[in-house]
């Protein structure tokens, strides 16, 4: 028994050093950090009261101008070009949406009256067809998809060379 009352007072010393090697250990690290932190921030207070040399301020102005212009020439919209080109008997409609992007219209127009064919009946016909001065201009669906690859490689033709 007088062993185990040694015993457990050595182990109470023990754990009592370590926990006071504890506490110093974080007062210590924290009295450094903030020794670190203060001489940090009066380093920075110190430089930011000095004067900056005239090339400093003048490259931060040039790059603050050139962040600014490649944002606005990034933002700025392209004006839709609306064009019309004629293949294999039709107008084909076409839209310049940026310089490297054109949009083409799946529906021919009527190269007669420079209206775009409607669809009826597996059919695209003219809107005049039915009137006074009748256009009899048939075009079937199934040809549409042909024709219009076609047109397609006449515009991008087109659009390239000009």
């Amino acid at each position: 028994m007088p062993t185990l009352n040694i015993a457990k007072k050595y182990l109470l010393k023990l754990a009592s050093d370590i926990h006071s090697l504890i506490i110093a250990a974080v007062f210590t690290s924290a009295g450094i950090f903030l020794f670190y932190i203060k001489g940090a921030w009066s380093a920075l207070l110190e430089s930011l009261e000095k004067p900056a040399p005239l090339w400093v301020a003048l490259v931060f102005l040039l790059l603050s101008l050139t962040y600014t212009y490649l944002k606005l020439l990034a933002k700025k919209e392209y004006k839709v070009k609306i064009e019309f080109l004629e293949s294999q008997g039709y107008k084909w409609k076409f839209e310049r949406v940026k310089p490297d992007y054109t949009r083409i219209s799946e529906k021919p127009y009527c190269i007669k009256h420079d209206l775009e064919l409607i669809g009826a009946d597996g059919v695209y016909i003219c809107p005049n067809n039915g009137a006074a001065n009748s256009c009899n201009t048939l075009l079937p669906y199934e040809e549409s998809s042909i024709l219009l690859s076609i047109a397609k490689s006449h515009i991008e033709k087109h659009v390239r060379n000009t």
